[in-house]
């Protein structure tokens, strides 16, 4: 399902950015917990670390999630985005 807030597409699943792909969307905001990476996990899949690297290169790409900050910095190293929490 996808949520459009001022231009930030909020994305529940790492396929939504294909129906959401058009030339308005500058941002895209991933929910860390079971889209990016499972919950109380610190392992991202191969697949999702390098989907995550091809979309920042178009995109402005977020990480949103309510987990701690250590979590979310020690996940995100592997991606190199913005997050917020």
């Amino acid at each position: 399902m996808l949520q459009e807030v001022n231009d930030i597409t909020y994305l529940n699943s790492l396929s939504d950015y294909k129906v959401s792909f058009n030339a308005f969307n500058k941002v895209l905001g991933y929910y860390l917990d079971n889209t990016l990476v499972a919950a109380h996990s610190y392992e991202p899949d191969k697949k999702v670390i390098n989907l995550l690297k091809k979309l920042n290169k178009e995109f402005k790409v977020i990480i949103i999630s309510n987990s701690s900050r250590k979590r979310l910095e020690k996940i995100n190293s592997l991606f190199n985005v913005s997050y917020y929490f």
